[in-house]
């Protein structure tokens, strides 16, 4: 895995009940990140806030975020005013968001980056491949200001009929759903020895691209005796360390949604409006 450009870690903020839970640091809550859909003209974009349904509907609206002087802010966001998939078992939520002016720091990640199903098929992604994730470890999360943890793993299973999700080998806690998943595909050395060279077995670094949003990791159970029980058993829940993605795809349903591209073509009307208006004045 390369190193993890510091980029990445002011593309994410912190999703709290309330102002208060956000600026006590209470264990409660999830992760977002942001996006950018550039406007028909590419001259500007509109920034869209993502995380979770489960996150929002569970009432944590209020975002923590890094100011450009390294502290805390907090913004309240209308439960309402979030757009969830249209599908109610895609776990996502998306909220268009103005931050000119905020006096914020943060990163945008461009749509044109996340993983479809046609770069998926083109870039040959597949198991294996590195992945690793950017999000709020609450043990950890940082009370000043936002303090992102980054956790490695790989691909472990593709998306199919039966189950929309990547799975992942990275482990993830409470507070980190909403997270973004990144991709990389590895170089891969050709074999050693024969006669014959597949030219696909060797390859240079492809990505990264948004692989997704972590949902939820994969629950397993084991059988434990019941302390001075003799024969008795009870069921423990525990961690299997794979975590559910939501496919980057499914962010393109909402984002690419008639809805919003006649709002960025309004907004990039007014915008080119804007400039002609300036430059009569000129």
């Amino acid at each position: 895995m390369p190193r993890i450009p510091n980029e990445f870690l002011d593309n994410v903020f912190y999703l709290y009940p309330d102002d208060n839970y956000a600026r006590n640091s209470v264990h409660f809550g999830g992760t977002g990140f942001f996006a950018l859909a550039l406007l028909p003209s590419g001259v500007d974009g509109v920034v869209y806030a993502i995380t979770n349904r489960h996150v929002i509907e569970s009432g944590n609206t209020t975002m923590r975020l890094t100011t450009s002087d390294n502290a805390m802010d907090t913004c309240e966001t209308p439960e309402r005013d979030w757009i969830f998939h249209p599908n109610k078992d895609v776990d996502l939520a998306v909220l268009p968001i103005r931050m000119a002016g905020q006096g914020l720091r943060y990163k945008v990640w461009p749509t044109d980056r996340f993983l479809s199903k046609e770069l998926l098929v083109k870039h040959d992604i597949g198991c294996g491949d590195e992945c690793f994730t950017v999000g709020r470890f609450v043990n950890r999360e940082g009370k000043a200001r936002n303090t992102p943890t980054t956790r490695m793993g790989n691909i472990a299973q593709l998306p199919s009929e039966e189950n929309i999700h990547f799975l992942a080998e990275m482990r993830t806690i409470g507070g980190s759903s909403g997270s973004p998943a990144y991709v990389y595909r590895p170089p891969a050395c050709p074999p050693i020895g024969g006669d014959i060279f597949d030219p696909k077995s060797y390859r240079k670094y492809t990505g990264p691209f948004l692989l997704g949003v972590n949902e939820k990791y994969v629950p397993g159970e084991m059988s434990l005796p019941y302390v001075n029980r003799v024969g008795m058993q009870k069921i423990e829940p525990f961690n299997t360390g794979m975590m559910e993605v939501i496919p980057a795809w499914y962010l393109l349903d909402i984002i690419n949604s008639e809805m919003q591209v006649e709002l960025r073509t309004a907004y990039d009307r007014q915008l080119s409006a804007s400039v002609g208006a300036f430059l009569k004045e000129e």
